[in-house]
């Protein structure tokens, strides 16, 4: 595999796993990542659709600009400097082949006034828009973003990424079906590049130890009530014939459910009653609500609560850290756990390493109405801005256009790449490092290998991204006990052909939060809701309450600010 196509599969791996311990991607909170705003709003459909395209002079994308330009740009620096950033000696996040690239080939001279390391970027990106001064291009969350436009910090780009937008940069943003463009756009107008979510990148899969199942004379579930006797066959029957009993039900760990599903979390349970916990829904009467006081909720905690009580998940699963259920599946004790497509990379590559005969497959359970869904990651991720008043708004459309082609598509386009014959460095060494990965590639390039260990037609894909379908299918095509014997080479094409399957096969939904934002009463309400949510669903699980507490709690979370949070939300949608 070589560095390009590393570093798109490496990227996609590390944004997966860190879904675990990130509010950018995922969380525990409601409002993650995001502020006013309506995915499904038709009032703000995106501005490249609604702009008249035909009447507008195509630009050359990677054309220099007129004048020597100089951008001042705000940097935060990965800790571990340029060797985190895989970066050839002698350049730094500062100055590099990119930097020398916009100069030489976009006449954009990259000037970095503000430079701030690791976690301190997103408090001094407050600070600077508290204090309305900040760089002429900025990378910010969703919440930062609607602030800026709301206080008319930033330039309108509907024109110019109309205008100047490459083929495959538009391409791009409209791989998730353009959600993400759609929550750029403000009023009809769009003030910034954003990134995406990568659709089904947390759909919870049910991952089995197959051969223990055949061994119980066990059939795959369909259903978590049709889990329910394959985990207590677990404790049970000595499925690892140790002549011991100890063997677990189904590996758990705290932060068991969130707004999208949790690594070793619960959330079939809420998604089979359709409750999608920590997610703003639609009710019957078309207003927005809260997910987790629904009465759905109530009876998945019902069902939980029949789990606990049976010793079929951890007692202590409240307080458990992702690193112990991690070793209960490692250490061969566990055989069930809830996990998304990428569980190849962690627990299972480790797993697989312990005991090669272990058979490990995933399956996607169904809802009460049979069918197969998954609440879904915030679809718009980081958004690149610029700021009011910059003469050349069209240099961030051109930045974007060069890093986006000579890294994950075809660079010839751009005019080659600047480490052809090298590593290709870390995104974070771009000048505006802005993840633009397919939002369907968990799909896309699951096909693709597959039809590749096949001999098949590839999809149209850029041609490093095609190379890369190709090793992969040939690991696959060498069959599973080969892939064992060879731990290096197992985790990739294993999750993205035995994770992915189970998606394709059972045509999963995504569902996707009604509301991605914050209110006034959310800013200074929601940690105490989320707290007090989280206490009652534990309380209720464990048996420290009955389940009729579930009925105090939706009266508590409504007077300690939920309603006012729910009534400024469906009075912002209006």
């Amino acid at each position: 595999m070589n560095k390009r196509q590393m570093y798109k599969i490496s990227a996609a791996a590390m944004i997966a796993m860190t879904l675990l311990v990130t509010s950018a991607c995922s969380g525990s909170n409601s409002n993650d990542n995001a502020a006013s705003g309506n995915s499904s709003n038709g009032a703000n459909q995106p501005a490249n659709q609604n702009a008249n395209n035909g009447a507008q002079e195509a630009k050359d994308p990677f054309g220099p600009l007129a004048e020597k330009t100089e951008v001042s740009i705000f940097m935060n620096e990965p800790d571990g400097g340029p060797k985190a950033l895989d970066l050839p000696d002698g350049e730094t996040v500062l100055s590099n082949r990119y930097t020398k690239a916009l100069s030489e080939k976009l006449n954009i001279e990259a000037k970095f006034p503000v430079v701030v390391k690791g976690a301190a970027g997103t408090e001094k990106t407050n600070l600077m828009i508290a204090s309305n001064d900040i760089t002429d291009i900025i990378l910010v969350n969703y919440t930062q973003y609607l602030q800026m436009v709301k206080s008319d910090m930033v330039e309108d780009l509907t024109d110019v990424y109309n205008e100047y937008a490459s083929p495959a940069l538009k391409e791009v943003l409209q791989t998730d079906e353009g959600k993400a463009l759609e929550l750029a756009t403000i009023d009809g107008k769009l003030y910034g590049i954003p990134s995406m979510g990568t659709t089904h990148n947390s759909d919870p899969l049910i991952w089995l130890r197959k051969d223990w199942l055949d061994k119980l004379g066990l059939k795959p579930p369909t259903t978590v009530d049709e889990l329910t006797p394959i985990l207590k066959a677990f404790v049970e029957k000595d499925p690892d014939g140790n002549g011991k009993k100890d063997t677990a039900g189904l590996a758990t760990a705290q932060g068991f459910t969130g707004a999208t599903a949790a690594m070793y979390g619960l959330d079939p349970y809420f998604d089979y009653q359709k409750s999608y916990v920590r997610n703003w829904v639609k009710g019957e009467d078309g207003t927005i609500q809260y997910g987790s006081i629904q009465p759905q909720t109530k009876d998945a905690l019902a069902k939980l609560r029949d789990l606990y009580s049976q010793g079929l998940i951890p007692r202590e699963f409240a307080i458990l850290k992702v690193e112990q259920a991690t070793e209960q599946v490692v250490s061969g004790k566990a055989g069930a756990f809830f996990g998304p497509w990428w569980s190849g990379w962690s627990p299972l590559n480790d797993a697989i390493k312990t005991d090669p005969s272990a058979d490990w497959q995933a399956y996607a359970l169904k809802d009460i109405d049979g069918k197969a869904t998954a609440k879904q990651e915030t679809p718009i991720g980081s958004i690149a801005v610029v700021k009011k008043g910059f003469k050349h708004p069209e240099a961030l459309v051109k930045i974007i256009n060069y890093e986006y082609q000579v890294t994950l598509d075809d660079p010839s386009k751009a005019g080659g790449d600047p480490y052809a014959g090298l590593p290709l460095p870390n995104f974070h060494a771009q000048p505006v490092p802005i993840p633009l990965w397919r939002a369907d590639s968990v799909i896309l390039d699951s096909k693709g290998i597959l039809a590749a260990s096949k001999g098949e037609p590839l999809p149209e894909v850029a041609a490093a991204t095609a190379e890369n379908y190709k090793k992969m299918g040939e690991l696959w095509a060498k069959g599973i006990d080969w892939l064992k014997k060879n731990p290096d080479s197992f985790a990739e094409p294993f999750s993205r052909i035995v994770g992915v399957k189970p998606i394709i096969e059972n045509d999963i939904q995504p569902i996707y939060s009604e509301f991605y934002g914050s209110t006034k009463t959310m800013e200074r309400r929601m940690t105490n809701l989320d707290k007090l949510e989280i206490d009652a669903m534990i309380k209720i699980i464990t048996g420290e309450k009955p389940i009729e507490y579930f009925d105090e709690f939706v009266t508590q979370w409504k007077k300690m600010g939920g309603d006012q949070i729910t009534e400024e939300i469906n009075e912002s949608m209006k």
